[in-house]
This record gives C-alpha cells, sequence and structure tokens, in this order.
C-alpha cells in the first residue's frame, strides 16, 4: 500500500484536483478498512505513511513501513560492454534513474537539478534514464539541458528484461 494522504503535509506539495480526490478516496477507504476486525497489519511503502496514519485515525492495525525488496547483484557481471552500447565515456560518473520514469520518481526535478549544476560538474557526470516513461516530455527537457551544459544524458525509454536489470545498477556509479 503505498498511501499519497499524507502528501499535502509536505512542504511546497500541491495536488492537483485529481491527486486530491484520490487522497479523499484513500481516506474514506482507509478508514473503513482500519475498523475491520479481521486486518491485523498493513505494509507501507512510503516510511512516512505509517506514523501519518497512527496520528490520525484510530486502529488496533499494526502499521509497519515496507522497504522495496532489492536483489543482491552479482559484482562480476561486466559493465564495460552496456557502457560503450550506450556510448557513455569512460571518465564519467553515471547516475541512473531506474524503473518507471515518472512525476514520482521525480525525473523532472533530477533534470531541474542537473541544468543548476556547474559545467565542470556537468562534463564528469552522465545521467542514465532506464524505463518507460513519457520520452517526448523527458527528451523535451533533457535537450535543453544538453544544449546548456556539457552533461551526457542517456535515455532508454522501454521495458528492460529482467536478466539485463543487473547490468544497469553495475552500470551506476
Amino acid at each position: 500500500f503505498r498511501p499519497t494522504l499524507h502528501y499535502r503535509h509536505f512542504i511546497n506539495y500541491s495536488a492537483d484536483w485529481q491527486e486530491r480526490l484520490q487522497q479523499w478516496r484513500e481516506k474514506l477507504t482507509l478508514a473503513r478498512l482500519l475498523k475491520h476486525p479481521q486486518l491485523k497489519n498493513l505494509f507501507c511503502i512510503d516510511p512516512f505513511a505509517p506514523k501519518f496514519i497512527t496520528d490520525n485515525f484510530t486502529s488496533h492495525v499494526k502499521l509497519v513501513p515496507l522497504a522495496d525488496p532489492v536483489k543482491e547483484i552479482n559484482s562480476s557481471q561486466q559493465s564495460d560492454p552496456l557502457k560503450e552500447d550506450l556510448k557513455i565515456a569512460a571518465d564519467r560518473q553515471v547516475l541512473l534513474l531506474f524503473g518507471a520514469l515518472t512525476g514520482r520518481k521525480g525525473v523532472p526535478q533530477v533534470l531541474s537539478a542537473i541544468s543548476l549544476l556547474p559545467s565542470e560538474v556537468c562534463q564528469k557526470i552522465s545521467l542514465v534514464m532506464i524505463g518507460e516513461g513519457d520520452r517526448s516530455a523527458i527528451e523535451a527537457q533533457a535537450e535543453a539541458i544538453r544544449q546548456a551544459k556539457p552533461v551526457q544524458i542517456v535515455g532508454h525509454y522501454q521495458f528492460v528484461p529482467e536478466a539485463d536489470v543487473a547490468n544497469y545498477f553495475q552500470l551506476a556509479n
């Protein structure tokens, strides 16, 4: 469960009408769910959610933050061929954004932050974005940054097979 109803308490958070509607639905559903006598534990992906829910709802349910599972990566795999395939210069540090490339992942914010970096830092990094997302919006922002800064931004906007996932993580610094 990844609730969003507590997001309104975050600094500088502003919700559109769809997000407010979603938060209202979550509040209503959660209030009913937490009263169910058979529910004992509720696991939340968001680590801030359990405290918010405990502080704002009366319930017997134990709320437990649950991190996304991470599989151990075999360090013997080579990232050099992948670096060559993606045309990443050997002297650059690789920053990796992996998964659903959406606003929730912070893609626009990361790109904005990179645009604020000094050129000397930009020359040393390569941002690699791997996963499904709004390619046109991401690339428009990335291209504007490429024009202004000597940063390398590589995008691969499609599903990556499970067998290739470890290679991308091994690539990242």
